[in-house]
C-alpha cells in the first residue's frame, strides 16, 4: 500500500469535512486531494494495486488478491475516521459497496461501451453509490441519470503561457490509437503536408498508427515526464487533440491552459451553453485550412490561445473544480 499523503491540521473547532480518494487516474485525484485540502477539507489519497487495461485476464485475475487486500485496509480506515470514500475508476467501486457515503468517479473505459460482466458489475456499483461523477461531458449516457458532470482538474499554475517563441508548428496530443481517432488525425497531417509540404508537425511515440504519422515526415517524440509537459505544449505554436469522442480530454484542456489554440471536433449537444473556443472543424482540409490561416496571422492565434487559456481557468483550474467538489460532498452530509 502507498504511503498516504499527510492530512491538514485539524481546524480549531475539530470539525472538517473528511474524505478519502482511492485509486488514480491521469493525475485527477492527486490534483483533487491538493484542491480540497486548500479549501480546508481533511483530505487523503491511497492506492490500490491495478493491472494496465490492455492486460490479460489472468494478469488482471492475479492483481485481484492484492486489490481487495488494500481495499480491505482503506474500508477500516474510512470507518475509523468517519470519511466520505471517493472512489476513481468506476469499477473499482464494487469493492466499497456498502460504504457510506460512497462517491463513484467515472473516467472513461470504465463505463464506455461496457461488456456483460462490466456491465453487471457497473450495475451493482451504481446502485451501491450515494454519488456518481463524470470526469468528461459524454459520459453521462452511461451513467445513472442523477450523475453529475465534474470537470477535470488541470494545473493552471503549471501549465500556463511561456514566453518563448515556438520552435514548431504543430503538436499531435494524444495518443495515436483508434480511440483517440489516430485515423481522422492522419487525415488532417496529410492535408497540412500537402498545403504546406515544410510544416513542422510532432507526435507522440505511441500507439499502433506510429508508422503511418512517420510516413508522413512527422518528427516522435517519446512520452516524457509530467513536468516536461508545458515545456513540450509551448514549443508548438498549435495543437491537434483527438478526434473521435466529441469532448475535450486531459491533453486538450492542458494545451489550452498553455494558450495554445487546439484542433479538436466537438459534440455540440454537450457544449450548448458554453462552447469552448477550439477549431471545432470536423472535416480534415477545414481543420488543416483554419490550422494554416492561424499559423499565417500571428495576432490571431494568439487572441485565440489567450481565450483558450481563459475558458480552462475559468472552468477547470484546481481551486473552482474543488469547489464546486466540496459543495457536492456537503449534499451528503
Amino acid at each position: 500500500m502507498s504511503t498516504p499523503i499527510p492530512p491538514n491540521e485539524l481546524p480549531a473547532d475539530g470539525v472538517r469535512l473528511s474524505v478519502i480518494h482511492i485509486g488514480e487516474v491521469a493525475g485527477v485525484a492527486a490534483k483533487l486531494v491538493k484542491g480540497l485540502r486548500d479549501q480546508g477539507v481533511h483530505s487523503q489519497l491511497r492506492a490500490l494495486p491495478a493491472p494496465r487495461p490492455d492486460s490479460s485476464l489472468l494478469l488482471k485475475g492475479l492483481s485481484m488478491w492484492p486489490r481487495v487486500s488494500a481495499a480491505k485496509e482503506v474500508r477500516s480506515e474510512l470507518r475509523l475516521e468517519d470519511s466520505i470514500a471517493h472512489v476513481h475508476y468506476a469499477t473499482s467501486g464494487m469493492l466499497f459497496a456498502g460504504t457510506h457515503p460512497l462517491v463513484i468517479h467515472a473516467h472513461g473505459t470504465d463505463v464506455r461501451d461496457p461488456s456483460g460482466l462490466q456491465s453487471k458489475i457497473l450495475k451493482r456499483v451504481f446502485l451501491a453509490a450515494d454519488l456518481v461523477l463524470a470526469s468528461t461531458p459524454d459520459l453521462i449516457r452511461w451513467l445513472p441519470s442523477n450523475s453529475v458532470y465534474l470537470p477535470n482538474p488541470v494545473d493552471t499554475e503549471m501549465f500556463c503561457e511561456y514566453p518563448e517563441e515556438p520552435e514548431r508548428d504543430v503538436l499531435v496530443f494524444a495518443a495515436l490509437t483508434d480511440v483517440k481517432g489516430a485515423p481522422q488525425i492522419l487525415e488532417v497531417v496529410r492535408a497540412l503536408k500537402k498545403q504546406r509540404p515544410g510544416i513542422g508537425i510532432t507526435a507522440i511515440n505511441h500507439g499502433p498508427y506510429v508508422e503511418q504519422f512517420k510516413a508522413e515526415g512527422v518528427e516522435l517524440v517519446d512520452f516524457t515526464a509530467p513536468e516536461a509537459l508545458p515545456g513540450l505544449i509551448a514549443n508548438h505554436r498549435i495543437v491537434i487533440g483527438q478526434r473521435k469522442l466529441g469532448v475535450l480530454g486531459t491533453s486538450e484542456l492542458q494545451a489550452m491552459a498553455c494558450a495554445r489554440p487546439v484542433a479538436i471536433p466537438l459534440d455540440a449537444s454537450l457544449h450548448s451553453s458554453d462552447f469552448p473556443p477550439v477549431i471545432n472543424a470536423g472535416d480534415a482540409r477545414d481543420a488543416a485550412d483554419e490550422i494554416l490561416r492561424l499559423l499565417e496571422t500571428p495576432l490571431d492565434l494568439i487572441a485565440v490561445g489567450a481565450a483558450s487559456r481563459d475558458w480552462v481557468v475559468k472552468r477547470h483550474s484546481v481551486p473552482e473544480v474543488s469547489r464546486q467538489l466540496v459543495k457536492l460532498y456537503d449534499k451528503l452530509r
